[in-house]
């Protein structure tokens, strides 16, 4: 064996060792702070708001799963790794009347805080921002096949 080999050894062993040590970390991050990223990301948050906000989201995620029923927990969880948004998800789970009012009531409550977190020139970006998605989306309804150009 030469010396050049021996020596790449050591390294990617110790590489191989790195990695392995983050894999369960990464394995268990939430799937909904990479949505929340994109979403927030023109709002230049600081990195505590950043924080506050996962931890709401992370919340009412967590109060929201309390009220469904173990299938729909199931099938919840099943979409999240599919990558669906929670609106998506919420819809195929057949959620009760009583079901859909608590979690619309956690909704609001939760972007209520999110809204105290940021400043008042966030907020006015933010609901910039919303605006153009919805006429974006009207004009994405607009050209729908099927309907009236």
């Amino acid at each position: 064996m030469n010396i050049k080999t021996l020596l790449l050894v050591p390294g990617a062993i110790a590489l191989s060792l790195s990695c392995l040590a983050t894999f369960p970390a990464t394995a268990q991050v939430d799937p909904v702070a990479p949505r929340m990223e994109r979403g927030w990301s023109k709002l230049n948050l600081t990195a505590e708001q950043k924080a506050q906000m996962q931890q709401i989201q992370q919340s009412a995620r967590a109060q929201i799963e309390q009220l469904l029923t173990a299938d729909q927990r199931a099938k919840m969880q099943s979409l999240q790794q599919n990558r669906r948004k929670m609106r998506e998800e919420l819809r195929s789970l057949n959620l009760s009347d009583q079901q859909r009012q608590s979690i619309r009531q956690i909704m609001e409550q939760s972007k209520q805080r999110m809204q105290a977190v940021l400043t008042e020139e966030q907020r006015t970006l933010l609901q910039q921002q919303r605006q153009g998605m919805k006429e974006r989306r009207q004009q994405r309804q607009q050209l729908q096949p099927g309907q009236s150009q």
